[in-house]
């Protein structure tokens, strides 16, 4: 074709030849991003399905530990404020219900995190596109984490309680304690003299216990706010999933 003085047809020949291979690169390219990406959508719709279910399982998990440890707090207060006015008695036959799921219970929610991390340990959490949805996930993970310290603290001064409550064996004096360890009822004639004045009188002067159970209320009061505010990032996530469903 050059020696034919043709040079100019053979580099459109050229070019041409060219740009077909590079129109044929860009369309294998794009195959294979249009490919790639309906995978990830794919497989975000998968971690999007899992932390639904994840969530609403935390949700119901947290509702029934906030709801308890409301009742810890409320029985907490109540004993306390007959011990400062000096009113455990008008109180005697509560006090094994009081001390029992008051002072001596602790509740603690088990969130359901497995999906969250494994999309953490994978990798795959950069699947999520709603940067909204992956704030709100790291915001309750950090606020679940962050609760360690007050849960040890508290759970050494329930320990320290239950040893001090011991001697007055409330536990044994209430009926709910005895359906879950599967020993016979009290009848009503044996409650109304189940909790002793003695027994009263001793826990109007033991200054120790009570002084430990408010420094404990402090803490279920931190604990029950950080559950609240978990409970309100688990319904902003539950939201924005719902909407994606």
């Amino acid at each position: 074709m050059i020696k034919e003085n043709k040079a100019s047809k053979y580099m459109l020949y050229a070019i041409g030849e060219i740009v077909l291979v590079v129109i044929g690169i860009l369309i294998a390219l794009q195959i294979n991003n249009w490919s790639e990406s309906r995978k990830n959508s794919y497989k975000e719709d998968e971690l999007k399905r899992a932390l639904l279910s994840d969530f609403k399982e935390t949700k119901i998990r947290l509702q029934e530990t906030i709801k308890r440890q409301q009742q810890v707090i409320d029985y907490s207060r109540q004993l306390i404020i007959s011990y400062d006015t000096k009113q455990l008695m008008s109180i005697k036959d509560s006090l094994p219900l009081f001390t029992g799921f008051g002072f001596g219970s602790w509740w603690r929610a088990e969130p359901v995190t497995k999906t969250y991390q494994s999309m953490i340990n994978t990798g795959n959490i950069n699947l999520l596109s709603d940067d909204i949805l992956k704030q709100k996930l790291a915001e309750f993970h950090a606020e679940l984490d962050s609760g360690f310290e007050d849960q040890e603290e508290s759970m050494n001064l329930l320990n320290a309680l239950s040893i001090q409550l011991a001697p007055y064996g409330f536990m044994l004096k209430e009926n709910i304690a005895r359906k879950e360890i599967g020993i016979p009822h009290l009848n009503d004639s044996l409650l109304k003299y189940i909790v002793s004045d003695k027994d009263v009188m001793k826990l109007q002067l033991d200054h120790s216990l009570f002084n430990l159970a408010a420094k404990r209320m402090l803490l279920e009061n931190n604990r029950l706010k950080s559950q609240r505010k978990m409970e309100g990032f688990v319904d902003d996530i539950l939201l924005i999933l719902n909407k994606h469903d």
